[in-house]
């Protein structure tokens, strides 16, 4: 069974949007996007974390663990949901997309809220 992990319900787009940089370094939604467009069904959630926070930004010591997809600012705010396939593995979907709509009607994908960006 697949799932999807649908669009924040507070996101401020209704349509999704490229993360840009804003800085010299890039941020990690640009990383997180760039990753995942790259490599559609390529990294588990977890996968993903290492690769993105130990190998690009070169941080250590972080609590992995305690990271959850569900947060992360693709979902939140740039209007794009997440679709894991059988073996858990990630691929972006844009909201306004074609694929989105068709995983929000299959009533064989398990859909899962995004956090929302206020409390």
């Amino acid at each position: 069974m697949t799932r999807l992990i649908k669009v924040s319900e507070d996101c401020p787009v209704s349509a999704s949007v490229i993360p840009q940089d804003t800085r010299l370094s890039k941020t990690l939604p640009v990383l997180f996007f760039e990753e995942l467009i790259k490599n559609p069904y390529f990294y588990t959630e977890k996968q993903l974390i290492e690769r993105i926070h130990l190998e690009i930004r070169k941080k250590s010591g972080l609590k992995l663990e305690s990271y959850s997809i569900r947060r992360n600012p693709l979902l939140k705010k740039y209007g794009r949901g997440i679709h894991m396939d059988e073996k858990n593995r990630l691929a972006l979907v844009a909201c306004d997309g074609g694929k989105y709509k068709a995983l929000l009607a299959d009533a064989s994908v398990t859909k899962v809220n995004a956090y929302k960006n206020s409390k």
